[in-house]
C-alpha cells in the first residue's frame, strides 16, 4: 500500500514553496533587465553564469517553468565548462526543484544525489548551504516518513553548522509535521522549544513563520491534550493565529486554521461561532482546491454540520470528503468520515445505507488494523535483527578487545623483558669495563708503588746515617771528602723531592682534583723560573742553559699542568746529562702549532722513536733507573690540556723533548 498522502505533507511543500519564493524575489530581476541579462548569457563571459542564475530566478519567480528550467541547465553547463564547482552544483539543485513541480520524483531525487555527493565533505560555505537546502528537498521528496524524518533532521544540522537560518526553521517546521504524522508527540516539545528561540531573536524576517509555529503548537496541545485546560488553551492559542491571518487578509492560511479548529478542537467552540466559521471559509474554496486539502475541507465542514446537528446537510459534503480521502489513501480521516456517515444516516433514519458504510468502516479498518499490525510486526522483525546483529558485533567487538588486550599486554611484556635484559647486559658490561679498569688501576698502582719504595728507600738509607758521616768526616779533617759527600748529598735530595712532587700530583690527578683553566702564559718566563729552581743541581753539573724562547711568545694553557711537564722535562735533562753539558730551549712555530723544544746532549733514549706513546714502568733513559712516574703523569697531563707531548733522539746525541701548543693565533 502507498504510503497516505495527506494536508500534512501539502504543507510542508507549500512551506517549501514559501522559502523558495522569498528567496526568488530578494534576488529577482526588474523586468526592463531581462533581455540584457539574455544578452550576458549568450555571450558566454565570466558574468554568463550569474545572470543565467538571475534568469533562472526570474522565471521561477514568475511561475514560467519551462524557462526557468532552460536556464537551470545554462546555469549546471556554465559551471562545468568554467570548472566552478559551486555554479554547477546550484544548477543541480536548480533542475531538482523544477523536476519537483511534474512530480517527477525519480528525477528529483537524482539530482538531489547527485548534490549531496558533491557537497558531502565540503568546507566550502555556500556549498554547505547548498548541501542544507538539498537535504531540506530531499526531506520533502522521501518516499516515506522515516526517510523524511532522516532527510529533515540532517537539514537542520547542516544549516546549524553553516549559520542558514532559512533552511533552519523551515526544516524545523517540516520536520515537525513529520512526527506528527508518525504520532511521535514527544519530540515536538523540543523542536518547537528550539525553533521559537530561533524566532525570538528574528521576529521581523520570520512573522509568517511565527503563526505557522503557533498553528503547529495549537495542533500539538489539542492531540496532546488530556484536560479540558488544555484544549482551551489550545482552542486560544488557534484562535489568536486565526485572528492574526484574518487582520492581514490571508484567506487561505484561515482555511487552514479552521480545518485544524474543525477536526481537533470543535467541541471546545460554542456550535453558532463553530457555524460562522465553517461557512465564512468553506464557500470560498470548496471548488478552488483539490486532492487531499479538499478532502479536509469538505471533511471539517460536514463535522461542523454533524456538530450542529443538521445531518441531512452534513451528508453530501461527508461524502465527497470520503472520496477524496480514498483517492488520497488518507486512511485515519477515512475512518473518521466513515463513523460521521453512519451517524447522520442513523440520525436521518437512512437504515438501508447504515449497513454497507458499516460494512465499508469495518473493511476499511480491517485492512488497516491489518497493515498497522503488519508493519509492527516488520518493525519488531526489524528490531529483532538489529538487535541481534548489534549482539553479534557486541560480542565480536568485546572478543577483538580481549585479543588486542591480549596482544598489548604481550608486547608490554616483551618491551618490558627486552628492557630488563639490555639494562642487565648494559650494566654487566659496564660492571666488567669496571671491574678490569680497576684491575689494570691496582695493578698499575701495585707496580707504582714498588719502584717508587725502591726510588724513595734508598735515598733516605742513604741519608740515614748522613750526621754520622759528617761527623767522621770532620773529626778527621777529610774535608774534601765532605764536599764531595754534600754533592751527591743535594743530587740525592733533589732526586727525593722530584719523586715526592710526582707522588703528590699524581695522588691529586687520581682524586680528579686537577682542574684545567686555560690562561696566558710567557713561555720564556716560566722556563726561567723552574731553572732557577735547579740552581744547585746545574752549577754542580756545569751545565749550561740556553733559553732561546722570545720573551714575547706567549701561549693559552693552564699554568700548573705546563709547570709540572717543563719541571719534569728540565729535571730529567739535568739529571741525566753529562758534566759540562748543554740544554737548550727554542720555539718553533707552525701554522696551527707552537712548539716548545727541550733539547740536551746526554745519555739519550732506549730507541730513537716516541717513547711517551706506553711509558714502562722503568725510566726511558739509557742505563736509567727510575719509576718513570713522572713522564707518565705529565702525558695525562697533557691529553687532559689538549697538548702534544713527545720525547725522541737527539740526531747529536741526548734527548729533545717536544711540548705543542695550539696556536691561539
Amino acid at each position: 500500500m502507498k504510503s497516505p498522502i495527506n494536508r500534512t505533507k501539502i504543507l510542508i511543500f507549500c512551506l517549501l514553496y514559501i522559502f523558495i519564493f522569498i528567496q526568488l524575489r530578494a534576488e529577482g530581476i526588474p523586468h526592463d533587465e531581462v533581455a540584457e541579462k539574455i544578452a550576458v548569457v549568450n555571450a558566454n563571459t565570466d558574468k554568463s553564469g550569474e545572470a543565467a542564475k538571475s534568469l533562472f530566478k526570474y522565471y521561477h519567480r514568475s511561475n514560467k517553468i519551462d524557462s526557468a528550467t532552460i536556464y537551470a541547465r545554462k546555469v549546471f553547463r556554465l559551471g562545468k565548462e568554467r570548472n566552478n564547482t559551486p555554479l554547477w552544483i546550484e544548477g543541480y539543485l536548480q533542475l531538482a526543484m523544477m523536476h519537483m513541480y511534474t512530480e517527477h520524483k525519480d528525477s528529483v531525487s537524482h539530482f538531489l544525489n547527485l548534490v549531496l555527493s558533491e557537497t558531502v565533505n565540503s568546507k566550502d560555505s555556500s556549498l554547505g548551504k547548498t548541501r542544507a537546502t538539498a537535504l531540506m528537498l530531499s526531506g520533502a521528496n522521501a518516499p516515506n516518513q522515516e526517510e523524511a524524518f532522516s532527510y529533515f533532521n540532517q537539514a537542520i544540522e547542516t544549516a546549524k553548522k553553516h549559520k542558514y537560518s532559512h533552511v533552519y526553521i523551515r526544516s524545523s517546521i517540516a520536520l515537525i509535521n513529520n512526527l506528527f504524522e508518525r504520532k511521535r508527540y514527544d519530540k515536538v516539545n523540543e523542536i518547537l522549544t528550539e525553533a521559537y528561540g530561533f524566532i525570538e531573536e528574528n521576529k521581523s524576517e520570520y512573522s509568517v513563520t511565527l503563526r505557522t509555529l503557533n498553528k503547529i503548537k495549537a495542533r500539538y496541545l489539542a492531540l496532546t491534550a488530556t484536560t479540558k485546560e488544555e484544549r482551551k488553551e489550545a482552542l486560544e492559542l488557534m484562535l489568536n493565529v486565526y485572528e492574526k491571518a484574518d487582520s492581514l487578509s490571508l484567506e487561505m492560511e484561515k482555511m487552514t486554521i479552521f480545518i485544524d479548529i474543525a477536526l481537533y478542537l470543535r467541541t471546545e467552540m460554542p456550535i453558532q461561532k463553530m457555524t460562522e466559521m465553517a461557512e465564512l471559509n468553506f464557500h470560498p474554496f470548496k471548488d478552488e482546491i483539490s486532492g487531499s486539502l479538499k478532502g479536509g475541507l469538505y471533511q471539517a465542514y460536514g463535522h461542523v454540520l454533524v456538530h450542529s446537528q443538521d445531518y441531512k446537510k452534513a451528508i453530501p459534503y461527508l461524502k465527497v470528503s470520503k472520496e477524496y480521502l480514498f483517492t488520497t489513501r488518507n486512511m485515519e480521516n477515512y475512518l473518521s468520515v466513515c463513523e460521521d456517515l453512519i451517524f447522520a444516516y442513523e440520525q436521518t433514519n437512512q437504515l438501508d445505507k447504515v449497513i454497507p458504510e458499516f460494512q465499508d468502516y469495518k473493511n476499511f479498518r480491517d485492512s488497516l488494523e491489518a497493515t498497522v499490525y503488519s508493519t509492527q510486526l516488520l518493525d519488531l522483525e526489524k528490531k529483532y535483527e538489529t538487535e541481534k546483529k548489534e549482539n553479534e558485533n557486541a560480542q565480536l567487538m568485546a572478543q577483538n578487545n580481549i585479543i588486542n588486550t591480549r596482544f598489548r599486554f604481550s608486547i608490554i611484556i616483551g618491551f618490558l623483558l627486552f628492557g630488563l635484559l639490555a639494562t642487565g647486559f648494559y650494566f654487566f658490561q659496564k660492571l666488567n669495563k669496571n671491574k678490569k679498569q680497576l684491575e689494570t688501576m691496582n695493578e698499575e698502582k701495585n707496580k707504582l708503588f714498588a719502584i717508587l719504595a725502591h726510588d724513595l728507600r734508598n735515598p733516605i738509607a742513604s741519608l740515614s746515617n748522613l750526621s754520622g758521616k759528617v761527623k767522621f768526616l770532620t773529626k778527621n779533617n777529610r774535608l774534601h771528602e765532605l764536599d764531595e759527600m754534600a754533592m751527591h748529598t743535594d743530587a740525592k735530595l733533589s732526586a727525593l723531592n722530584d719523586n715526592l712532587n710526582n707522588i703528590l700530583f699524581w695522588a691529586v690527578k687520581e682524586s680528579n682534583l686537577v682542574k684545567v683553566k686555560p690562561v696566558q702564559v710567557s713561555l720564556h718566563k716560566e722556563i726561567n723560573k723552574i731553572n732557577e729552581l735547579y740552581t744547585d743541581a746545574i752549577s754542580q753539573k756545569n751545565i749550561i742553559i740556553n733559553n732561546n724562547v722570545s720573551e714575547f711568545t706567549y701561549v693559552q694553557t693552564d699554568l700548573t699542568v705546563l709547570q709540572t711537564i717543563i719541571r719534569n722535562l728540565i729535571s730529567n735533562a739535568i739529571k741525566f746529562s753529562h758534566q759540562g753539558g748543554t740544554i737548550e730551549f727554542s720555539i718553533l712555530e707552525k701554522t696551527d702549532w707552537i712548539e716548545l723544544s727541550i733539547t740536551d746532549n746526554g745519555i739519550g733514549l732506549n730507541t730513537p722513536t716516541n717513547e711517551l706513546e706506553s711509558p714502562s714502568n722503568s725510566s726511558i733513559r739509557k742505563k736509567a733507573k727510575g719509576s718513570g712516574i713522572g713522564l707518565k703523569i705529565c702525558k695525562e697531563l697533557a691529553a687532559k690540556s689538549n697538548l702534544g707531548l713527545s720525547l725522541t733522539s737527539n740526531p747529536n746525541g741526548g734527548t729533545i723533548g717536544i711540548i705543542r701548543f695550539k696556536n691561539a693565533a
